[in-house]
């Protein structure tokens, strides 16, 4: 087993742990106060939980505010948060992830509209290895065209500002650092 794939199953054994200000285990819903992954919008603080009516319909929902931004409201079914939702990761989690060797499982697609959509599903689904994988394949890519005298294209640096966006996010909050001093950590690797 590669060193990627031993963190990647790491990572997806512990994503029911206990999150860092929640005590949620496997079938048990976030409580309000808890820090979770939104996988739109990176860390949010659970607000509460709440019935809406929507469309006619009145379910319960997960209250989020974005860490940074507690105007901006989002909800989230309960009962539907997988995939969805999941606990940040914890100090160890984010260590291993950024001490993954560089090796990519993310190789570099030369069909743009394929490379595209699989990097738009990469980022997401908001899975912390895979977003690593992908920002050092596009900031290697981006190097090699530096090199020949090349941009990288708009949509791939588009790409690459979103998946920064995320993983700085959640590595910056877990790790108590700010979020310019995450990249450089991860492509030290």
């Amino acid at each position: 087993i590669s060193p990627v794939e031993a963190a990647r199953t790491f990572l997806f054994m512990t994503e029911t742990a206990p999150g860092k200000t929640g005590g949620r285990e496997d079938n048990d819903m976030y409580c309000e106060n808890d820090t979770v992954f939104y996988r739109s919008s990176g860390i949010c603080t659970v607000a509460g939980i709440d019935k809406k009516n929507f469309y006619g319909k009145t379910t319960e929902y997960y209250v989020l505010h974005p860490l940074g931004d507690p105007i901006s409201t989002f909800f989230v079914p309960t009962g539907k948060e997988e995939g969805t939702l999941r606990p940040i990761l914890t100090k160890q989690e984010a260590d291993t992830v950024l001490h993954t060797p560089s090796e990519s499982p993310c190789p570099w697609n030369g069909n743009e509209n394929l490379r595209r959509t699989q990097h738009r599903k990469i980022i997401s689904e908001g899975v912390p290895v895979e977003l690593a994988s992908l920002i050092r394949a596009i900031c290697s890519y981006e190097t090699q065209q530096k090199a020949g005298g090349k941009k990288l294209h708009a949509a791939d640096e588009a790409l690459l500002r979103d998946a920064q966006k995320l993983f700085c996010n959640e590595f910056s909050y877990v790790l108590g650092i700010d979020t310019d001093e995450v990249l450089p950590l991860l492509l030290k690797g």
